[in-house]
């Protein structure tokens, strides 16, 4: 009898790891978010107000780890946690490190909708971050920025949803499977990408034709908006 337990035991193992194991193939991975910069312009003066406004439905959908469609969820009471950045562009820094998000130096910030706060961290770094209000259904952020300094700038949207609020709960989550939040600003367009190549920083202006440079920076995906003031 116990020749055959040492036979069978291997592949009993093995069956329970593969019933253990969660096909996650399926799950919802990543959920873009839409981002709208009133007025999109290129070119701004001084004293300008470039408003920031995030707005979208608690029907949201998602895409699958291997970015196939899937499908549609009800994200009601769900945290998204959105980051805005703002970075200079036009300065050569040679550290690495010493990129950060700078609000205080460069421009004026209104916020107006939403659960936001202007965070500065130990490290210089500063973001407007929060949360979305939700009423009726509906998900919204508004902000404005004024440009206090000439220069070449880039606005950046992010998520601590993943760091934050780890595993939400929602119809159709996978259990304990995180999901991970892009954002789209202006419906996808160009968004002055072509300016971040005016940069003297390799930092900025190394990136590849997926739109990637060798930081791992990913322009579209985290909601890249660059312009100019003068």
């Amino acid at each position: 009898m116990k020749p055959i337990i040492k036979i069978l035991t291997p592949f009993l193992i093995t069956a329970c790891i593969q019933c253990c194991i969660q096909d996650t193939s399926h799950c919802p991975h990543t959920f873009t978010l839409p981002v709208s910069i009133i007025p999109a312009q290129e070119v701004y003066s001084l004293g300008d107000t470039i408003n920031i406004i995030s707005e979208f439905n608690d029907q949201v959908s998602a895409l699958t780890i291997e970015k196939k469609e899937a499908g549609t969820f009800d994200m009601h009471g769900i945290k998204w946690k959105p980051a805005i950045s703002y970075y200079k562009l036009d300065t050569l820094i040679p550290n690495r490190d010493d990129h950060i998000s700078d609000f205080s130096n460069f421009a004026e910030v209104e916020l107006l909708l939403g659960d936001l706060q202007i965070h500065r961290f130990s490290s210089r770094f500063e973001q407007v971050y929060g949360e979305y209000q939700e009423q009726d259904h509906i998900f919204k952020f508004s902000l404005n920025i004024i440009p206090k300094r000439k220069g070449l700038y880039f606005i950046e949207f992010s998520s601590d949803n993943g760091v934050v609020n780890i595993f939400q709960d929602f119809p159709g989550a996978c259990d304990r499977e995180l999901f991970y939040v892009n954002f789209d600003t202006n419906e996808g367009a160009e968004n002055n990408y072509h300016l971040i190549f005016e940069s003297p920083d390799t930092y900025w202006n190394n990136i590849e034709g997926s739109g990637i440079n060798r930081y791992g920076f990913k322009f579209k995906e985290q909601g890249g908006y660059c312009f100019r003031v003068e």
